[in-house]
């Protein structure tokens, strides 16, 4: 099975790649930026491609980490219920408050 992490380094690697490609499409005034960002992100993602390809370590998930997820899931459900599903507002809470007024 794939890995999430070589999975998210070959995309990256995929969307730098097709944007510096699309770059060299473009009039050679607009190019520049897209190369200038585009070319080290491509290097920086095959790099870090060959890294994670490279080392496997094998992850260790403790219970007490499944059961922190399971949590944090069910928290992202019940928000889901809610407040999108019916319509019901939940208690802000005050940093929210604080963030957006």
């Amino acid at each position: 099975m794939l890995e999430g992490r070589i999975l998210v380094s070959a995309i990256m690697l995929i969307a730098f790649a097709a944007a510096v490609g699309l770059a060299f499409t473009y009039a050679p005034e607009a190019r520049f930026l897209p190369l200038v960002i585009g070319i080290p992100g491509l290097l920086f993602s095959i790099i870090q491609l060959i890294k994670e390809l490279r080392e496997r370590p094998e992850p260790v998930v403790t219970s007490e980490e499944q059961r922190r997820e399971g949590r944090m899931f069910a928290w992202a459900v019940l928000y889901g219920v809610f407040e999108l599903f019916l319509g019901l507002p939940l208690f802000e809470g005050l940093v929210f408050q604080w963030i957006f007024g």
